[in-house]
């Protein structure tokens, strides 16, 4: 019963997560908060290692050392700190929904997509309302 209260609560945040995808006023969105959040707890609550996911883990392993080494061989050291962060944020939200459609199955990627319609809805209609009103 706790447990699938817990797997409950973790559906819903992740449902918050993609219903607030569209909410972007001001960098990191809260979408990239959520991203990092969600990915924490699942990692230590949800996430199991797999065989056919070592791989794929593997490669990103290697193309994040590959973009840390390039990072400092630029001119602009920030700037390209900046930028491996925004790849290993990329690699993290992807191990995020790996992991998330690996636990829950399709009732996660009914979650993700009922989030996202949502999140596409409200801009849809902020868009119509933006373009009409003003």
């Amino acid at each position: 019963m706790k447990k699938e209260r817990s797997n409950a609560l973790y559906l819903g945040l992740i449902y918050v997560l993609m219903a607030s995808s569209s909410f972007v006023i001001v960098e990191p969105a809260p979408i990239d908060l959520l991203i990092v959040i969600s990915f924490v707890v699942g990692f230590f609550s949800f996430f199991r290692s797999s065989l056919t996911l070592s791989i794929p883990a593997t490669f990103l392993l290697i193309f994040t050392l590959a973009n840390l080494l390039s990072t400092f061989a630029v001119e602009d050291v920030t700037r390209g700190l900046y930028f491996l962060v925004i790849r290993v944020y990329f690699i993290v939200s992807w191990l995020l929904f790996v992991g998330i459609t690996r636990h829950f199955g399709i009732k996660a990627v009914k979650t993700i997509f009922s989030g996202y319609i949502f999140a596409s809805i409200v801009a849809i209609v902020l868009g119509f309302l933006a373009f009409f009103i003003s």
